[in-house]
């Protein structure tokens, strides 16, 4: 029984992943970034998240590769959802001070997202001071950002 709820799991972490940037899209509503020029994915045509990508993207609050594509069933990482959240909510005021996570260059892509994003009190590290930004981020850690963005930014808790 156990090995087959964990198998099930498994194979729906996808599902969760794009759960989350739905809730997301929903949490956010209006209030993001000024609209960027749609992008036309050669990978998303007639995926069911084809029109969360696209508006997603027209808010400037995630993008594709450089080669057109979104890769829409690839899972995120730590440091990517901290991009998205750090591209929707950019005059947010920051609740705390930087830290220095051990495991987040200077030279690292996502370090001012994750610095931003952590500053604001949207994402946290982990025990050491690590922030572990290639690691998927799992369903209850973005769960638990959307509910500090309703709580920083629209007052609901």
């Amino acid at each position: 029984m156990k090995n087959t709820i964990l198998s099930s799991v498994q194979h729906l972490k996808p599902i969760f992943s794009w759960l989350s940037v739905g809730l997301f899209a929903s949490a956010i509503g209006g209030s993001i970034a000024p609209p960027v020029k749609a992008q036309n994915y050669s990978d998303i045509q007639g995926h069911w998240a084809e029109q969360c990508i696209q508006g997603l993207t027209q808010q400037g609050v995630v993008s594709g590769y450089p080669d057109q594509t979104f890769k829409p069933n690839n899972m995120i990482t730590r440091a990517e959802y901290a991009a998205m959240i750090d591209q929707a909510f950019p005059n947010t005021a920051l609740e705390r001070n930087a830290i220095n996570f051990k495991d987040v260059s200077a030279s690292y892509w996502g370090q001012d997202a994750i610095q931003n994003t952590y500053r604001k009190g949207f994402l946290s590290g982990y025990p050491g001071q690590v922030f572990k930004p290639n690691d998927l981020i799992v369903r209850v850690e973005a769960f638990v950002a959307l509910a500090n963005v309703c709580l920083v930014c629209f007052g609901v808790g």
